[in-house]
């Protein structure tokens, strides 16, 4: 019993506790995040696949633009557990926890059992990874695998076959998500690096081995993966014209993106700063763990440190200035920078548990001036980035009423002193009240170190960046639960999401028997049709909604990869059995084509689907 007792420490107990907080979080997530588009289309697609209704990258079949493995795995998870969104949600749930018991178990071997309750007390209090990791879409798959990837490598002191396991597992994250490429790479040549040629040879041929065999499972198709990859900077020739000559996809007569999309610049400065303000603890972490760097192998505790650290700031540096080209500096998602971080922004809490100990007591006095430079940007950039929930109550402030220096009866808000005075839009006021108050937070968290440091810690005579950087660190952690606020679009208004996608099943069940013909215009979510008992023959280019649309181009040619244009919709119009629209988009011209000579309307649906009161389903069904 004692024996026991003293294994069970008390940083464990935390531990324990944290986690059961954290599954809380994802619990409650699970049942009250919205489903976004990208998750319907991984749980249908992936449907149609594991039941053997299509196959990956098939001509007219889903568009498989993602690899393969992001849509099965969700989708055998329905055929096993049932068809919908509570399978692959509660399945999400059991990752996000795996996860949590690798981290902890990699914190707790390399540093402690006090690194191991705090690793996982980050999570309790950064509450974007719960909502990120609760549905069913890849980035917690891609997270789960990652963390053991680490787990079974890390410490200088794992044996070959955890080694073997973990290139295995990173070969499985190319196979499920082609932008997670570079980590099999970078992991095996951190092997050789740190465990010797025979560890690493074997780890090659165990991850390798699985790339090949996913590739040639569904060769020469998959290589249309990678044809967009290969126009950037640095992909050698051969790879170009060894792929291209293996696998050239059709392109004559196939339209062209319907997107135009131009991002302002201020758009790219808040989705920047958004990652920054979701996940502050870890990304700052990541900044202190640079600013801090023990330098050469001899000033690390241990070389194996060193070796660990080095290929983690390798691989979190690659992987997040890929994403951020990807959506901050392009045009199609500037948006999704935070969302692409979650595949990988656990690193630096691995970095964080090996790099600590080493950590340096000392910044150089040439850095102290972009020291402070670094945190006034990102407490401006973060508080730019809160410009709704931070901006919007201080200019509606009532203030009093003040002509030619005379107070006058009576008060007014903020935002109408502003726009008399300097002609400003609200849109505009908003986000420089916003920066200024996160320019403000910096300038005096700035000013509070230096009076520490002057006063209370004279004595002791603390290095003033060191104290800089690692108490900016220290306030990222308390001010976390609070800086991150809410995505409220991704917040189901009405309950239980899950409940409601199935009411909105059952609705369609009742109207639409199985094996039907539908064509779907009831929103970004196509999951409802899935509950339909026997199926529904849909068309599975929509499944992807405009984001695969095209202009102009031959209708077979379009649909033969997955895409649609307008010349499709209306065929597909003109021969559906059934037409579902959501009453928000039932615009003049639906009333027009579902007149009541051909088209029978059943009574509308009473489930909600998102947050607008015209949210209700209409089923119409062809005479």
């Amino acid at each position: 019993m004692q024996t026991f007792q003293k294994r069970i420490a008390k940083e464990d107990i935390i531990a324990l506790l944290g986690s059961m907080i954290y599954a809380t979080q994802l619990w409650l997530y699970t049942h009250t995040v919205y489903s976004r588009l990208d998750e319907s289309a991984y749980l249908y697609k992936g449907y149609l696949f594991a039941t053997g209704v299509y196959r990956p990258f098939q001509d007219f079949g889903p568009w498989t633009n993602k690899a393969p493995l992001s849509f099965l795995i969700p989708g055998y998870i329905q055929v096993i557990f049932g068809a919908g969104l509570r399978p692959p949600r509660y399945f999400s749930v059991f990752l996000a926890l795996l996860a949590l018991f690798g981290l902890w178990l990699t914190a707790r071997r390399l540093g402690g059992k006090k690194w191991g309750a705090i690793v996982v007390w980050i999570f309790v209090i950064t509450p974007a990874l719960a909502k990120l990791y609760s549905p069913a879409i890849s980035q917690g798959l891609v997270a789960f695998m990652l963390v053991w990837v680490l787990a079974l490598s890390l410490g200088g002191d794992r044996p070959i076959w955890q080694l073997t396991l973990s290139a295995i597992l990173a070969g499985i994250i190319l196979l499920t998500r082609q932008n997670m490429v570079l980590v099999l790479p970078l992991l095996l040549l951190y092997i050789f690096w740190q465990y010797g040629a025979k560890a690493g040879i074997y780890s090659s041929i165990g991850g390798i081995s699985v790339v090949i065999i996913g590739h040639l499972i569904w060769y020469p198709e998959i290589l249309e993966l990678w044809i967009p990859w290969l126009n950037m900077p640095g992909i050698p020739k051969f790879v170009h014209t060894l792929i291209t000559s293996a696998y050239s996809p059709p392109t004559a007569n196939t339209g062209k993106g319907s997107g135009s999309f131009s991002p302002t610049n201020i758009s790219r400065y808040l989705a920047f700063f958004q990652a920054f303000r979701f996940f502050s603890i870890l990304l700052i972490s990541f900044v202190a763990s640079i600013f801090l760097w023990a330098g050469k192998k001899k000033k690390w505790k241990r070389e194996s440190a060193f070796k660990d650290s080095v290929f983690l700031i390798v691989l979190f540096s690659v992987l997040f200035l890929m994403h951020a080209w990807a959506s901050v500096g392009r045009n199609y998602c500037v948006y999704c920078f935070h969302l692409y971080l979650g595949f990988f922004i656990v690193i630096p809490l691995f970095l964080l548990v090996i790099s600590y100990p080493s950590w340096k007591k000392s910044v150089p006095q040439y850095l102290y001036p972009i020291l402070i430079l670094l945190i006034l940007i990102i407490t401006t950039g973060i508080g730019l980035s809160a410009s709704n929930e931070l901006g919007n109550p201080i200019l509606d402030m009532q203030i009093p009423r003040i002509k030619e220096g005379q107070i006058l009866a009576g008060s007014t808000d903020i935002m109408t002193t502003l726009s008399n005075k300097f002609q400003l839009e609200k849109k505009e006021a908003r986000f420089y009240t916003s920066a200024g108050v996160g320019f403000s937070v910096g300038i005096i968290f700035i000013l509070a170190i230096i009076g520490i440091n002057l006063t209370f810690l004279r004595k002791r005579n603390y290095n003033f960046g060191y104290l800089l950087i690692f108490s900016f660190f220290i306030f990222s952690i308390i001010a976390s639960p609070i800086i991150t606020g809410d995505e409220k679009k991704l917040n189901y208004p009405y309950g239980d999401v899950i409940a409601a996608h199935e009411e909105a099943g059952a609705y369609l069940s009742e109207y639409i028997p199985s094996q039907s013909t539908v064509y779907w215009w009831g929103g970004t979510n196509m999951l409802p049709l899935i509950y339909i008992p026997g199926g529904v023959k849909i068309y599975p280019a929509q499944l992807n909604l405009y984001n695969n649309f095209q202009i102009g181009g031959d209708p077979l040619a379009v649909n033969r990869r997955g895409y649609w244009n307008e010349e499709l919709r209306q065929k597909w119009i003109a021969e559906a059995e059934y037409i579902v629209i959501i009453d928000y988009l039932y615009e003049d011209k639906w009333i027009e084509i579902l007149n009541p000579e051909e088209f029978e309307a059943h009574p509308p649906s009473t489930a909600l689907l998102d947050d607008r009161k015209n949210s209700f389903l209409r089923v119409f069904r062809r005479k």
